[in-house]
Protein backbone atom coordinates (compact mmCIF):
# COMPACT_ATOMS: atom_id res chain seq x y z
CA UNK A 1 0.00 0.00 0.00
CA UNK A 2 2.67 2.31 0.88
CA UNK A 3 4.30 1.63 -2.46
CA UNK A 4 0.88 2.88 -4.56
CA UNK A 5 0.79 5.42 -2.56
CA UNK A 6 4.47 6.64 -3.83
CA UNK A 7 3.52 6.02 -7.01
CA UNK A 8 0.45 8.14 -7.04
CA UNK A 9 1.88 11.36 -5.67
CA UNK A 10 5.69 11.28 -7.69
CA UNK A 11 4.89 10.50 -10.77
CA UNK A 12 2.68 13.46 -11.63
CA UNK A 13 5.19 15.50 -9.49
CA UNK A 14 7.78 14.32 -12.10
CA UNK A 15 5.60 14.67 -14.47
CA UNK A 16 4.60 18.43 -14.38
CA UNK A 17 8.41 19.00 -13.79
CA UNK A 18 9.26 19.18 -17.35
CA UNK A 19 6.88 21.74 -18.63
CA UNK A 20 8.41 24.98 -17.98
CA UNK A 21 6.06 28.25 -17.94
CA UNK A 22 7.59 29.49 -21.44
CA UNK A 23 6.47 26.79 -22.77
CA UNK A 24 2.88 26.99 -21.66
CA UNK A 25 3.18 31.29 -22.44
CA UNK A 26 3.01 30.42 -25.74
CA UNK A 27 -0.56 29.78 -26.07
CA UNK A 28 -1.29 28.30 -29.59
CA UNK A 29 1.89 27.18 -30.14
CA UNK A 30 1.68 25.22 -27.11
CA UNK A 31 -1.69 24.02 -27.12
CA UNK A 32 -2.22 23.36 -31.19
CA UNK A 33 -3.76 26.21 -32.91
CA UNK A 34 -7.88 25.99 -33.42
CA UNK A 35 -9.70 25.78 -36.61
CA UNK A 36 -11.09 28.86 -37.69
CA UNK A 37 -13.52 30.33 -40.55
CA UNK A 38 -15.48 27.13 -40.61
CA UNK A 39 -17.36 26.99 -44.19
CA UNK A 40 -18.96 24.71 -46.46
CA UNK A 41 -17.81 23.76 -49.63
CA UNK A 42 -19.76 24.86 -53.36
CA UNK A 43 -20.88 21.42 -53.89
CA UNK A 44 -21.97 20.71 -50.03
CA UNK A 45 -19.43 17.51 -50.12
CA UNK A 46 -16.68 19.00 -47.88
CA UNK A 47 -16.10 21.11 -44.64
CA UNK A 48 -13.31 23.53 -44.64
CA UNK A 49 -11.29 25.69 -42.47
CA UNK A 50 -8.42 27.48 -41.91
CA UNK A 51 -5.53 26.73 -39.32
CA UNK A 52 -1.95 27.72 -38.30
CA UNK A 53 0.58 25.26 -39.30
CA UNK A 54 4.25 25.95 -38.21
CA UNK A 55 3.57 30.08 -38.71
CA UNK A 56 1.73 29.49 -41.97
CA UNK A 57 -2.14 29.37 -42.14
CA UNK A 58 -3.04 26.66 -44.50
CA UNK A 59 -7.13 25.51 -45.44
CA UNK A 60 -7.89 22.32 -44.76
CA UNK A 61 -10.98 20.28 -46.04
CA UNK A 62 -12.82 17.67 -44.72
CA UNK A 63 -14.42 15.03 -47.32
CA UNK A 64 -18.10 13.85 -45.69
CA UNK A 65 -17.69 11.02 -48.41
CA UNK A 66 -14.42 9.30 -47.90
CA UNK A 67 -13.32 10.76 -44.23
CA UNK A 68 -10.07 12.28 -45.55
CA UNK A 69 -8.26 15.12 -44.99
CA UNK A 70 -6.97 17.42 -47.66
CA UNK A 71 -5.18 21.18 -48.01
CA UNK A 72 -6.67 22.72 -50.65
CA UNK A 73 -5.55 26.22 -52.62
CA UNK A 74 -8.18 28.45 -52.20
CA UNK A 75 -7.40 30.41 -55.40
CA UNK A 76 -9.03 27.32 -56.86
CA UNK A 77 -11.60 26.17 -54.74
CA UNK A 78 -15.27 27.91 -54.71
CA UNK A 79 -16.84 27.84 -51.47
CA UNK A 80 -20.78 28.24 -51.03
CA UNK A 81 -22.16 31.65 -50.99
CA UNK A 82 -25.76 32.26 -49.37
CA UNK A 83 -26.88 35.02 -51.77
CA UNK A 84 -26.45 32.34 -54.53
CA UNK A 85 -28.18 29.77 -53.05
CA UNK A 86 -30.85 29.20 -55.54
CA UNK A 87 -28.86 29.53 -58.82
CA UNK A 88 -27.70 26.51 -60.12
CA UNK A 89 -24.23 28.44 -60.99
CA UNK A 90 -22.46 30.18 -58.60
CA UNK A 91 -20.14 33.07 -59.99
CA UNK A 92 -16.95 34.39 -58.35
CA UNK A 93 -14.41 37.34 -58.38
CA UNK A 94 -10.88 35.23 -59.23
CA UNK A 95 -7.14 36.80 -60.05
CA UNK A 96 -7.97 36.23 -63.74
CA UNK A 97 -11.51 37.25 -64.24
CA UNK A 98 -14.66 35.68 -62.97
CA UNK A 99 -15.17 32.17 -62.57
CA UNK A 100 -17.95 29.56 -62.22
CA UNK A 101 -18.80 26.78 -60.45
CA UNK A 102 -22.35 23.96 -61.99
CA UNK A 103 -23.33 22.33 -58.72
CA UNK A 104 -25.29 20.07 -61.07
CA UNK A 105 -22.44 18.93 -62.91
CA UNK A 106 -19.65 19.82 -60.29
CA UNK A 107 -17.65 21.28 -63.12
CA UNK A 108 -16.16 25.01 -62.99
CA UNK A 109 -14.80 27.09 -65.48
CA UNK A 110 -13.29 30.71 -66.20
CA UNK A 111 -16.33 32.60 -67.88
CA UNK A 112 -14.77 35.94 -67.94
CA UNK A 113 -10.81 36.66 -68.72
CA UNK A 114 -9.32 40.10 -67.96
CA UNK A 115 -6.49 41.87 -66.71
CA UNK A 116 -8.13 44.57 -64.85
CA UNK A 117 -9.35 44.20 -61.66
CA UNK A 118 -13.09 43.30 -61.30
CA UNK A 119 -15.25 44.75 -57.78
CA UNK A 120 -18.63 43.98 -56.85
CA UNK A 121 -19.64 41.00 -58.21
CA UNK A 122 -24.09 41.08 -58.33
CA UNK A 123 -26.84 39.00 -58.92
CA UNK A 124 -30.23 40.01 -59.26
CA UNK A 125 -33.40 38.32 -59.88
CA UNK A 126 -32.89 37.01 -63.16
CA UNK A 127 -30.49 34.31 -63.34
CA UNK A 128 -28.85 34.64 -66.39
CA UNK A 129 -27.48 38.05 -65.96
CA UNK A 130 -24.29 38.45 -63.72
CA UNK A 131 -23.31 42.59 -62.71
CA UNK A 132 -19.99 43.67 -61.99
CA UNK A 133 -18.26 46.83 -61.59
CA UNK A 134 -14.76 47.41 -63.74
CA UNK A 135 -12.63 50.55 -62.92
CA UNK A 136 -15.41 52.78 -63.14
CA UNK A 137 -18.07 51.19 -64.87
CA UNK A 138 -20.57 48.64 -64.49
CA UNK A 139 -21.09 45.56 -66.95
CA UNK A 140 -23.42 42.75 -67.29
CA UNK A 141 -22.89 39.72 -68.79
CA UNK A 142 -25.70 37.90 -70.12
CA UNK A 143 -25.87 34.29 -70.19
CA UNK A 144 -29.33 33.74 -72.33
CA UNK A 145 -30.35 31.52 -74.81
CA UNK A 146 -29.02 34.28 -77.47
CA UNK A 147 -25.26 33.46 -76.40
CA UNK A 148 -23.05 35.67 -73.88
CA UNK A 149 -23.88 38.71 -74.37
CA UNK A 150 -21.17 41.78 -72.58
CA UNK A 151 -22.74 45.39 -72.40
CA UNK A 152 -21.77 48.60 -70.62
CA UNK A 153 -24.27 49.92 -68.01
CA UNK A 154 -22.48 52.99 -67.41
CA UNK A 155 -19.56 55.25 -69.19
CA UNK A 156 -18.46 57.28 -65.99
CA UNK A 157 -15.25 59.58 -66.66
CA UNK A 158 -13.76 61.85 -64.68
CA UNK A 159 -12.23 64.07 -67.99
CA UNK A 160 -14.18 66.65 -69.60
CA UNK A 161 -14.73 66.68 -73.23
CA UNK A 162 -13.26 70.04 -73.43
CA UNK A 163 -9.88 69.04 -71.79
CA UNK A 164 -9.64 65.96 -73.87
CA UNK A 165 -9.54 68.59 -77.23
CA UNK A 166 -6.95 70.88 -75.11
CA UNK A 167 -4.97 67.46 -75.28
CA UNK A 168 -5.17 66.58 -78.97
CA UNK A 169 -1.95 66.22 -80.81
CA UNK A 170 -1.18 69.05 -83.69
CA UNK A 171 -1.14 66.51 -85.83
CA UNK A 172 -4.51 65.19 -84.85
CA UNK A 173 -6.02 68.72 -85.26
CA UNK A 174 -4.61 69.24 -88.71
CA UNK A 175 -5.52 65.68 -89.96
CA UNK A 176 -8.94 66.74 -88.73
CA UNK A 177 -8.83 69.65 -90.69
CA UNK A 178 -7.17 68.35 -94.08
CA UNK A 179 -9.25 65.03 -94.08
CA UNK A 180 -13.12 64.94 -93.16
CA UNK A 181 -12.52 61.01 -92.96
CA UNK A 182 -11.31 60.91 -89.90
CA UNK A 183 -13.37 63.31 -88.19
CA UNK A 184 -16.25 60.95 -89.39
CA UNK A 185 -14.58 57.90 -88.33
CA UNK A 186 -13.84 59.57 -84.69
CA UNK A 187 -17.79 60.46 -84.72
CA UNK A 188 -19.19 57.46 -85.31
CA UNK A 189 -16.94 55.61 -82.92
CA UNK A 190 -18.32 57.86 -80.28
CA UNK A 191 -21.44 57.22 -80.82
CA UNK A 192 -21.61 53.34 -81.64
CA UNK A 193 -22.93 51.00 -79.04
CA UNK A 194 -21.68 53.45 -76.31
CA UNK A 195 -23.71 55.09 -74.06
CA UNK A 196 -23.57 59.08 -73.31
CA UNK A 197 -20.32 59.73 -71.50
CA UNK A 198 -21.17 61.48 -67.64
CA UNK A 199 -18.73 63.61 -65.83
CA UNK A 200 -18.27 62.64 -62.36
CA UNK A 201 -16.10 65.53 -61.42
CA UNK A 202 -13.58 65.43 -58.00
CA UNK A 203 -13.80 62.19 -55.78
CA UNK A 204 -12.53 58.46 -56.00
CA UNK A 205 -15.76 56.22 -57.34
CA UNK A 206 -15.88 53.97 -53.89
CA UNK A 207 -18.80 51.21 -55.24
CA UNK A 208 -21.05 50.56 -57.67
CA UNK A 209 -24.56 48.49 -56.79
CA UNK A 210 -27.65 47.27 -59.33
CA UNK A 211 -31.05 47.57 -58.03
CA UNK A 212 -33.05 44.18 -57.81
CA UNK A 213 -35.15 45.82 -60.84
CA UNK A 214 -31.92 46.48 -62.75
CA UNK A 215 -33.36 49.99 -63.62
CA UNK A 216 -30.48 51.83 -61.03
CA UNK A 217 -27.13 52.16 -60.53
CA UNK A 218 -26.15 53.52 -56.94
CA UNK A 219 -22.34 54.93 -57.25
CA UNK A 220 -20.86 56.25 -54.06
CA UNK A 221 -17.81 58.69 -54.30
CA UNK A 222 -15.37 59.73 -51.64
CA UNK A 223 -13.84 63.04 -51.42
CA UNK A 224 -10.52 63.36 -49.05
CA UNK A 225 -9.40 66.17 -47.01
CA UNK A 226 -6.64 66.93 -49.28
CA UNK A 227 -4.59 68.19 -46.68
CA UNK A 228 -0.90 69.46 -47.81
CA UNK A 229 2.35 67.83 -46.54
CA UNK A 230 4.22 70.13 -44.49
CA UNK A 231 7.82 70.68 -45.90
CA UNK A 232 10.54 71.64 -43.22
CA UNK A 233 14.52 72.13 -43.63
CA UNK A 234 16.72 69.46 -42.03
CA UNK A 235 20.10 71.12 -41.19
CA UNK A 236 21.68 68.41 -39.46
CA UNK A 237 22.48 65.70 -41.65
CA UNK A 238 24.99 62.74 -42.18
CA UNK A 239 26.59 64.64 -44.91
CA UNK A 240 26.83 67.90 -43.92
CA UNK A 241 24.26 69.29 -46.46
CA UNK A 242 20.64 70.57 -45.82
CA UNK A 243 17.80 68.67 -47.20
CA UNK A 244 14.05 69.46 -47.68
CA UNK A 245 11.90 66.66 -45.83
CA UNK A 246 8.07 66.70 -45.57
CA UNK A 247 6.04 66.07 -42.43
CA UNK A 248 2.33 65.66 -41.60
CA UNK A 249 -0.11 67.91 -42.92
CA UNK A 250 -0.97 70.73 -40.63
CA UNK A 251 -4.37 70.99 -38.86
CA UNK A 252 -6.82 72.42 -41.14
CA UNK A 253 -10.92 72.53 -40.69
CA UNK A 254 -10.92 70.21 -44.29
CA UNK A 255 -13.08 66.93 -43.69
CA UNK A 256 -13.49 64.26 -45.73
CA UNK A 257 -16.77 63.82 -47.24
CA UNK A 258 -19.26 61.16 -49.85
CA UNK A 259 -21.59 61.35 -52.16
CA UNK A 260 -23.78 59.12 -53.10
CA UNK A 261 -25.59 59.19 -56.82
CA UNK A 262 -28.39 57.19 -58.66
CA UNK A 263 -28.22 56.30 -62.21
CA UNK A 264 -31.10 55.41 -64.50
CA UNK A 265 -29.94 53.13 -66.91
CA UNK A 266 -32.63 53.85 -69.44
CA UNK A 267 -33.01 57.14 -69.50
CA UNK A 268 -28.94 57.63 -69.08
CA UNK A 269 -29.21 60.03 -66.56
CA UNK A 270 -27.79 60.58 -62.86
CA UNK A 271 -29.06 62.51 -60.33
CA UNK A 272 -27.07 63.15 -57.27
CA UNK A 273 -28.47 62.67 -53.32
CA UNK A 274 -28.47 65.81 -51.17
CA UNK A 275 -28.52 65.39 -47.64
CA UNK A 276 -27.83 68.58 -46.35
CA UNK A 277 -31.59 69.51 -45.43
CA UNK A 278 -31.19 66.61 -42.93
CA UNK A 279 -31.72 67.80 -39.27
CA UNK A 280 -29.92 64.92 -37.22
CA UNK A 281 -26.50 65.07 -39.71
CA UNK A 282 -23.71 67.24 -39.05
CA UNK A 283 -20.37 67.59 -40.76
CA UNK A 284 -18.76 68.77 -37.71
CA UNK A 285 -19.96 68.43 -33.71
CA UNK A 286 -21.38 71.79 -31.62
CA UNK A 287 -18.81 70.98 -29.26
CA UNK A 288 -16.18 72.14 -31.55
CA UNK A 289 -17.61 75.74 -31.66
CA UNK A 290 -17.40 75.88 -27.81
CA UNK A 291 -14.08 74.67 -27.47
CA UNK A 292 -13.03 77.51 -29.93
CA UNK A 293 -15.41 79.77 -28.11
CA UNK A 294 -13.99 79.26 -24.91
CA UNK A 295 -10.04 79.15 -25.94
CA UNK A 296 -10.78 83.03 -27.55
CA UNK A 297 -12.19 84.04 -23.69
CA UNK A 298 -8.96 82.25 -22.38
CA UNK A 299 -6.71 84.67 -24.85
CA UNK A 300 -8.58 87.77 -24.18
CA UNK A 301 -8.32 87.01 -19.95
CA UNK A 302 -4.73 86.55 -19.90
CA UNK A 303 -3.89 89.39 -22.31
CA UNK A 304 -5.80 91.74 -20.14
CA UNK A 305 -4.02 89.55 -17.18
CA UNK A 306 -0.75 90.76 -18.49
CA UNK A 307 -1.83 94.59 -19.02
CA UNK A 308 -2.77 94.62 -15.68
CA UNK A 309 0.60 92.80 -13.99
CA UNK A 310 2.54 95.38 -16.52
CA UNK A 311 0.43 98.17 -14.68
CA UNK A 312 0.72 97.93 -11.53
CA UNK A 313 4.72 96.82 -11.92
CA UNK A 314 4.94 100.30 -13.38
CA UNK A 315 3.89 102.08 -10.30
CA UNK A 316 5.97 99.94 -8.23
CA UNK A 317 9.42 102.19 -8.16
CA UNK A 318 10.52 101.75 -4.60
CA UNK A 319 12.83 99.65 -4.81
CA UNK A 320 16.64 100.07 -4.13
CA UNK A 321 17.70 96.66 -6.14
CA UNK A 322 19.06 97.80 -9.44
CA UNK A 323 18.57 93.97 -10.54
CA UNK A 324 14.88 94.08 -9.78
CA UNK A 325 14.96 98.07 -11.60
CA UNK A 326 16.00 96.37 -14.93
CA UNK A 327 14.34 93.61 -14.73
CA UNK A 328 10.88 95.56 -14.36
CA UNK A 329 12.26 97.92 -16.99
CA UNK A 330 12.29 95.00 -19.09
CA UNK A 331 9.30 93.45 -18.30
CA UNK A 332 6.96 97.10 -18.76
CA UNK A 333 8.89 98.51 -21.50
CA UNK A 334 6.15 98.96 -25.08
CA UNK A 335 7.68 96.08 -26.97
CA UNK A 336 8.57 93.63 -24.37
CA UNK A 337 7.00 90.10 -24.70
CA UNK A 338 5.17 89.83 -21.17
CA UNK A 339 2.08 89.74 -22.82
CA UNK A 340 2.64 86.60 -25.14
CA UNK A 341 4.75 85.12 -22.11
CA UNK A 342 1.59 84.97 -19.57
CA UNK A 343 -0.95 83.83 -22.41
CA UNK A 344 1.05 80.85 -23.22
CA UNK A 345 1.73 80.26 -19.91
CA UNK A 346 -1.60 80.74 -18.86
CA UNK A 347 -2.81 78.45 -21.55
CA UNK A 348 -0.89 75.87 -20.98
CA UNK A 349 -1.60 75.79 -17.23
CA UNK A 350 -5.46 76.16 -18.38
CA UNK A 351 -4.90 72.92 -20.66
CA UNK A 352 -3.36 70.78 -17.93
CA UNK A 353 -5.93 71.61 -15.30
CA UNK A 354 -8.35 71.12 -17.95
CA UNK A 355 -7.17 66.86 -18.87
CA UNK A 356 -6.57 66.47 -15.03
CA UNK A 357 -10.49 67.68 -14.38
CA UNK A 358 -11.30 66.00 -17.18
CA UNK A 359 -9.30 62.33 -16.48
CA UNK A 360 -10.67 62.42 -12.72
CA UNK A 361 -14.71 63.36 -13.69
CA UNK A 362 -14.09 59.93 -16.29
CA UNK A 363 -12.61 57.79 -13.54
CA UNK A 364 -15.41 58.91 -11.07
CA UNK A 365 -17.93 58.30 -13.72
CA UNK A 366 -16.80 54.83 -14.55
CA UNK A 367 -16.22 53.97 -10.75
CA UNK A 368 -20.01 54.80 -9.81
CA UNK A 369 -21.14 52.84 -13.01
CA UNK A 370 -19.73 50.01 -13.43
CA UNK A 371 -20.91 48.48 -9.69
CA UNK A 372 -24.34 49.61 -10.99
CA UNK A 373 -24.06 47.89 -14.85
CA UNK A 374 -21.67 45.12 -14.64
CA UNK A 375 -23.15 41.86 -13.66
CA UNK A 376 -21.55 40.10 -10.87
CA UNK A 377 -20.58 37.10 -12.48
CA UNK A 378 -20.03 35.99 -16.75
CA UNK A 379 -20.97 32.47 -18.03
CA UNK A 380 -20.28 31.80 -21.33
CA UNK A 381 -20.82 29.04 -23.72
CA UNK A 382 -24.23 27.95 -22.45
CA UNK A 383 -25.94 25.26 -24.65
CA UNK A 384 -30.14 25.76 -25.40
CA UNK A 385 -30.88 22.39 -23.91
CA UNK A 386 -28.92 23.40 -20.64
CA UNK A 387 -30.46 26.73 -20.02
CA UNK A 388 -33.17 25.89 -18.18
CA UNK A 389 -31.17 23.76 -15.48
CA UNK A 390 -28.50 26.47 -15.50
CA UNK A 391 -31.29 29.06 -14.05
CA UNK A 392 -32.63 26.44 -11.66
CA UNK A 393 -29.32 25.72 -10.33
CA UNK A 394 -28.51 29.22 -9.75
CA UNK A 395 -31.84 30.17 -8.53
CA UNK A 396 -31.31 27.26 -5.66
CA UNK A 397 -28.67 28.94 -4.66
CA UNK A 398 -29.78 32.51 -4.76
CA UNK A 399 -33.55 33.19 -5.31
CA UNK A 400 -33.27 36.88 -5.66
CA UNK A 401 -30.55 36.56 -8.40
CA UNK A 402 -31.20 38.38 -11.90
CA UNK A 403 -30.51 36.39 -14.54
CA UNK A 404 -30.26 37.89 -17.90
CA UNK A 405 -29.74 35.17 -20.61
CA UNK A 406 -28.52 36.63 -23.70
CA UNK A 407 -27.45 34.79 -27.58
CA UNK A 408 -23.90 34.34 -28.71
CA UNK A 409 -23.32 33.42 -32.33
CA UNK A 410 -19.64 32.73 -33.84
CA UNK A 411 -19.46 34.68 -37.11
CA UNK A 412 -16.95 35.53 -39.75
CA UNK A 413 -16.01 38.27 -42.54
CA UNK A 414 -17.13 36.38 -45.85
CA UNK A 415 -17.51 39.11 -48.05
CA UNK A 416 -15.45 42.75 -48.21
CA UNK A 417 -17.82 45.08 -50.74
CA UNK A 418 -19.58 42.04 -51.95
CA UNK A 419 -15.89 40.03 -52.67
CA UNK A 420 -14.91 36.82 -50.68
CA UNK A 421 -11.87 38.28 -49.44
CA UNK A 422 -9.72 34.86 -49.71
CA UNK A 423 -9.39 35.55 -53.26
CA UNK A 424 -7.22 38.27 -52.78
CA UNK A 425 -5.64 37.98 -48.98
CA UNK A 426 -3.36 35.66 -49.45
CA UNK A 427 -2.07 33.52 -46.19
CA UNK A 428 1.46 35.00 -45.99
CA UNK A 429 -0.27 38.52 -45.53
CA UNK A 430 -0.16 40.53 -42.64
CA UNK A 431 -3.61 41.19 -42.10
CA UNK A 432 -4.81 37.70 -43.04
CA UNK A 433 -5.85 37.24 -39.28
CA UNK A 434 -8.59 39.28 -39.68
CA UNK A 435 -10.34 37.27 -42.16
CA UNK A 436 -9.14 33.63 -40.76
CA UNK A 437 -10.52 34.30 -37.11
CA UNK A 438 -13.61 33.88 -35.88
CA UNK A 439 -15.42 36.71 -33.47
CA UNK A 440 -17.85 35.73 -30.72
CA UNK A 441 -20.85 38.66 -30.86
CA UNK A 442 -23.22 38.90 -28.85
CA UNK A 443 -26.30 41.26 -28.45
CA UNK A 444 -29.32 42.70 -25.89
Amino acid sequence: MKKMLYLIFVLPLTFNAQIELSEIMKGYDFIGSPPTNVRWSASGSQVCYDRSINEETKTICFDLKSGLYDTINTSEFYFFDEDQSAYQKQFEIRSEGIGYYNKISDESNILYQTQERILNLQRVNDPNQIYFQKGKNSFVWDLSNKGPVLSQLTNFTDEKESDKKQGESYLKKQQKDLFQYFDEVEKENDTEGERKKIFLGKGDLQSLQVDPSSRWVVLRKYFSAENSSTVYMDYVTSNGAAQSKRARPKVSSNEPNQAIGVYKIDEDSIAWLDFSTLSDIRLKPQYLGDTLGAFFVCLIVFFFLSRIIIFFLKKFKSSSNISLKVSIKNITQTKSITPITIMSLGLGVTLLLTLALVGTNFQREIAKSIPDIAPDYFFVGIQKGEREKFEQGILKMDPNADIEVVPMVSSGIAKINGINPNTYIKPDNDSYWVIGSERRSSWV
